[in-house]
């Protein structure tokens, strides 16, 4: 398997609101990811940080990722969302039926039962990933930390 093709396997599984080890991570993605482009390098660390907070962070933070990760996949590809899309019924959505439905926030916080009117969770997780991949981009690289991975650093 690829890199790429590894690395969606992956997000697929957190996109589901699945747990991904960090034995999987470490075995299938790292050792490529060092021998990379630098976009493939961001992309790993940005992976490594998501499943890490999958196993770590508490239960209410990673229903939140779930959430952020279905919004932000949802963006990606043809955009079209059904006019009677019912969030509850993405529960255990992977990338497939995520990506190009266009969710708004409210709608990928129904998908993980959060609540719709709570902004602050993606701003809280994204805080998180930040930190969690200036950390995961040290120990696979050991190299300066990128801009983008400190806060602010857009």
């Amino acid at each position: 398997m690829t890199l790429r093709e590894e690395r969606l396997g992956v997000w697929d599984a957190l996109v589901a609101g699945h747990t991904v080890s960090e034995d999987r991570v470490r075995e299938a993605i790292l050792p490529a990811a060092r021998e990379t482009s630098e976009d493939e390098k961001l992309c790993s660390s940005l992976l490594w940080a998501a499943a890490k907070v999958s196993r770590s962070a508490s239960p209410a933070m990673r229903r939140n990722l779930t959430a952020v990760l279905r919004y932000w996949f949802s963006q990606e590809g043809f955009i079209e969302q059904p006019p009677d899309l019912a969030p509850a019924s993405l529960t255990s959505a992977g990338l497939d039926e995520v990506m190009g439905l266009g969710l708004s926030w409210p709608q990928a916080m129904e998908s993980v039962a959060g609540n719709p009117k709570d902004y602050t969770a993606l701003v809280r997780v994204t805080t998180l990933l930040r930190k969690e991949c200036a950390s995961a981009w040290r120990e696979m690289f050991g190299t300066a930390i990128p801009r983008v991975f400190v806060e602010g650093g857009d």
